[in-house]
């Protein structure tokens, strides 16, 4: 009786064996870039072999355009924290990625430890490498540089990448990149943080001249929504702020 039982449970755990493997999730090989964005997203939808063109089960933010800031590569400066300067290095921005890249010896590489790099002028913009808070999570990346100051606005740019199955016209994948973009505030160099929307939440972010702030936004209609906007507002906050 005894030996019965215990067959029954070895037969049991043999059948059980591969249905237990066939719902571990399979392991996929993932960027551990500490630049790479984490809002974007990678997606493979089907298309209709009858639709003549691409569609996805949920929209993307942003605009769609290419995944780097600048397509084409142009001339760059690097100054470092230490004061050296590295010029006439052709480069581009990966959105997607967060990389600045740059040829060498024909090759594309992306720029290493970051941290040492004081700012980046490509093209007609500048570019900062910084701390930030985002989601209650600690970060760090690139910003296009828009006032500087005890206040500093920054534009952290990214990309999401869709990619969708494409019978109809012979390609077997075409690639889609969303752009967008959110501002920040870092002040005195402290990690930066997202602009709040909210007036009352947003004039609250400059402290002890918050009110100062809130009369001058009042006075020329100046919204937090709008970056033309937030760039008069951090300059007139710059103007009044004692440096620390």
């Amino acid at each position: 009786m005894k030996t019965q039982t215990i067959i029954s449970i070895l037969l049991a755990f043999i059948i059980s064996m591969p249905v237990a493997w066939a719902q571990n999730p399979s392991k996929s090989n993932r960027s551990t870039s500490n630049d790479l964005s984490e809002r974007s997203t990678k997606t493979k939808v089907d298309m209709a072999a009858t639709s003549g063109g691409s569609y996805a089960s949920y929209s993307l933010p942003g605009q769609r355009g290419s995944a780097y800031l600048n397509p084409e590569f142009v001339e760059g400066l690097i100054v470092l924290k230490d004061g050296s300067e590295k010029k006439d290095k052709l480069m581009r921005y990966n959105l997607y990625t967060q990389q600045m890249q740059f040829i060498e010896n024909e090759d594309t590489l992306a720029l290493g430890n970051p941290h040492e790099i004081e700012y980046i002028s490509l093209d007609d913009k500048v570019f900062v490498y910084s701390d930030f808070i985002c989601s209650g999570k600690h970060k760090s990346g690139y910003f296009e540089l828009l006032e500087s100051g005890d206040c500093r606005l920054l534009k952290r740019w990214f990309a999401l990448y869709q990619e969708v199955d494409n019978t109809v016209d012979g390609n077997n994948e075409c690639d889609i990149f969303y752009r967008d973009c959110q501002c920040f505030l870092q002040f005195f160099m402290n990690p930066a943080t997202p602009v709040l929307e909210k007036k009352k939440d947003f004039v609250m972010s400059f402290a002890n001249n918050g009110d100062e702030v809130k009369d001058f936004m009042k006075q020329d209609k100046l919204k937090p929504k709008n970056e033309d906007d937030l760039m008069k507002i951090v300059a007139y906050y710059n103007g009044i702020s004692p440096t620390k």
